[in-house]
């Protein structure tokens, strides 16, 4: 996932989370948690200053994620609302703003959710 910035001159890289869930809910919580710090630290392992998700925003703050509008960071993209769109910065460092973007499989799949 990339955000576009305006304060930089080139794109920062930006991982994507994608969440999946199985089993009974607190084996998911727990399943679903331990994937989260896994990507997340992989990500920081790569070198990723920054992680976007569009999540549920009771479960994704226990990872730090806050709201990307509060940062400048918006979704155009999504129709859902503002408060799934999140955002973490995973080295403490600025979050640059802008607008999400996707790899190719994940906006397909953003654009063909039609939540009824």
């Amino acid at each position: 996932m990339k955000i576009r910035t305006e304060t930089f001159h080139d794109t920062d890289r930006v991982r994507e989370v994608i969440t999946a869930a199985f089993g009974s809910p607190e084996d998911a919580d727990l399943v679903g948690s331990t994937l989260i710090r896994a990507g997340l630290d992989a990500a920081r392992a790569l070198g990723e200053r920054t992680v976007t998700v569009l999540g549920h925003p009771a479960y994704y703050p226990r990872f730090g994620f806050e709201r990307a509008d509060a940062h400048g960071v918006t979704c155009t993209l999504s129709v859902g609302p503002d408060e799934a769109k999140m955002v973490v910065s995973l080295d403490g460092g600025p979050i640059p703003y802008g607008d999400m973007t996707f790899s190719k499989p994940m906006a397909d799949a953003i654009s063909a959710y039609q939540p009824e």
